[in-house]
C-alpha cells in the first residue's frame, strides 16, 4: 500500500501545564494506596512510601516544568550530578556521609492523609482539562495552499495565504520531548509574519505529515504559447 494522502495538518500548541501530567498519575496513585491502607497496620517505611514517591516525582517534574534544558544544559546537569556522585564516594572513604544522609531521610516524615492526594489530583485534573479544551478550540491548520488559524468555541477562522510555506522543527527542551515528544513548531510563510507554535505534542509525527503534504503539492507548469502564424498580407 503506498503512502496516504495527507490534505491538511492541524497543529496545536498546548499551554506548559500539560507537561504535570505525570504528577497528576502519581498523585492518584498515592491517593489510592494511602486509602488502601489506612488502618493497616503497617510499619512505618511502608506507610512513607506514598510521600516519599510524591515528593520525588514533585520535585523532579517541578525542577522539568520551571526550566527548559537544551541537550547541553542536560549533558551540563548530568555531568554535574556524575561529579558530585564521585566526590560523594571519595569522601565516604573517610566520613560516613552516606549513612547519615540516610539516617537523617530516615527521620524525615513525608506522609499526608489520602484526602491530599486527592484533592491535588483533582485540582491538577481540572488544570489539565482546561489545557486540552484550549488546545481543541486555538489551533492551526495547514492545507495544499493556505494557513488557518482557528480559535473560538464558534470556529471564527483567521487565513493567511501560503502557498510557499516553509516549517522547521526544534526541540528546546529534551525533558518536555521525553515527557510527551513535545516540540516548536516553526511556520514560515514566503510573505508575512512567521508564527512559533510551542509545546506541539508529537512532533515528529507533524514534522513527517507536513512533509508529506508539502511534498504533494501539484505545480502545474504552463506550457508556453505557440508564435502567432506569419500574417500572408505581409
Amino acid at each position: 500500500m503506498g503512502t496516504p494522502v495527507v490534505e491538511s495538518v492541524k497543529i496545536r500548541s498546548y499551554p506548559k501545564a500539560v507537561f504535570l501530567y505525570p504528577l497528576f498519575l502519581v498523585s492518584i496513585f498515592c491517593a489510592v494506596w494511602s486509602h488502601a491502607t489506612a488502618g493497616g497496620g503497617l510499619d512505618a517505611a511502608a506507610s512513607a512510601l506514598p510521600g516519599r514517591i510524591f515528593f520525588v516525582v514533585f520535585a523532579i517534574n517541578l525542577l522539568a516544568f520551571a526550566w527548559d534544558f537544551s541537550r547541553t544544559g542536560f549533558l551540563g546537569v548530568l555531568a554535574i550530578a556524575v561529579i558530585t556522585i564521585l566526590l560523594v564516594l571519595l569522601v565516604e572513604q573517610k566520613v560516613d556521609v552516606v549513612g547519615d544522609v540516610e539516617r537523617f531521610f530516615g527521620r524525615v516524615q513525608l506522609k499526608a492523609h489520602w484526602h491530599f492526594y486527592l484533592a491535588f489530583s483533582g485540582v491538577l485534573g481540572f488544570i489539565l482539562l482546561l489545557a486540552v479544551l484550549r488546545a481543541r478550540i486555538d489551533y492551526w491548520e495547514v492545507n495544499a495552499g493556505e494557513l488557518l488559524h482557528w480559535t473560538g468555541i464558534v470556529g471564527n477562522v483567521e487565513r493567511f495565504p501560503a502557498p510557499t510555506l516553509r516549517f522547521r522543527k526544534e526541540l528546546p527542551d529534551i525533558f518536555e520531548y521525553a515527557i510527551l515528544r513535545s516540540g516548536t513548531i516553526v511556520l514560515e510563510p514566503a510573505q508575512g509574519e512567521r508564527h512559533v507554535l510551542t509545546h506541539v505534542l508529537h512532533v515528529n509525527s507533524i514534522e513527517r505529515r507536513m512533509e508529506r503534504l508539502l511534498s504533494s503539492i501539484d505545480v502545474t507548469v504552463e506550457a508556453p504559447k505557440p508564435p502567432p502564424p506569419p500574417d500572408p498580407s505581409s
